[in-house]
């Protein structure tokens, strides 16, 4: 490829967004792998039989059935790494860590303004308890 091709194909694709938090990441990862995954289980379903006797419709089938059996251990091999490393467990703690600072910056904000009563305090409360079930 031509280093004019290249850049020209870089252009197209654009500025990538800035990744997120790597566990954010890794979860959203493993549900592209899993959408796919359904998406090929749908493909394979369709299939009449697997007794072709045209050579494009076997290597089609055949085409299909490895990508099937590729997603199915892509999403198993991201499934391994985040029950491996507890990621979700982590990430629920690091969400109520994030609420805990939010419901402190806000009673501090409101300390501030002079309004931190206890009924403003409960009204904190029940918001940030209604973010942790969302």
């Amino acid at each position: 490829m031509a280093a004019a091709e290249a850049r020209d194909l870089l252009a197209r694709l654009g500025t990538p967004d800035p990744l997120g938090h790597p566990v954010d990441e890794l979860l959203a990862v493993a549900a592209e792998a899993r959408a796919w995954q359904v998406v090929l289980r749908e493909r394979v379903a369709e299939l009449q039989s697997l007794t072709y006797t045209d050579a494009v419709a076997v290597e089609r089938e055949r085409a299909l059935m490895a990508l099937y059996c590729d997603a199915i251990d892509r999403t198993a091999r991201i499934l391994a790494t985040l029950a491996r490393h507890d990621l979700l467990n982590r990430q629920a703690e690091l969400d109520a860590k994030r609420d805990k600072i939010a419901a402190e910056a806000i009673i501090a904000a409101l300390a501030s303004l002079g309004i931190d009563t206890p009924e403003n305090r409960r009204l904190v409360a029940t918001y940030v308890r209604a973010i942790e079930a969302a």
